[in-house]
């Protein structure tokens, strides 16, 4: 399965709205791949956990003042590999940039 993340502006409300869907990330690589497209984020991305890190502090680059990130099916974001698949959720958990929020449905 292919997962193209969906992107939408919500002009009134300045929110980019990105939705990715789990099922299809099956890999970090595919994982690095959608978060680049989704969230627009320059080709000098590192594609490591520390990289995404320092990225999602910043996301200076995004016109709109605030992004919501939407982990649809998080269930099953890189279901059969589990150390990764922990590794990543504390990095996206512990964001603490007040202009992005990560939903995981």
């Amino acid at each position: 399965m292919e997962n193209k993340p969906h992107i939408a502006i919500a002009p009134h409300a300045q929110t980019r709205v990105v939705l990715m869907h789990a099922k299809a990330i099956q890999t970090m690589a595919q994982f690095y791949t959608d978060i680049q497209v989704g969230l627009q984020i320059p080709a000098y991305f590192g594609r490591n956990l520390d990289a995404l890190e320092e990225t999602l502090a910043d996301l200076m680059w995004i016109e709109e003042p605030h992004t919501l990130l939407i982990i649809y099916r998080s269930a099953l974001l890189l279901k059969t590999l589990p150390n990764e698949r922990e590794s990543l959720l504390l990095v996206l958990k512990a964001c603490n940039n007040p202009a992005l929020d990560i939903l995981f449905l």
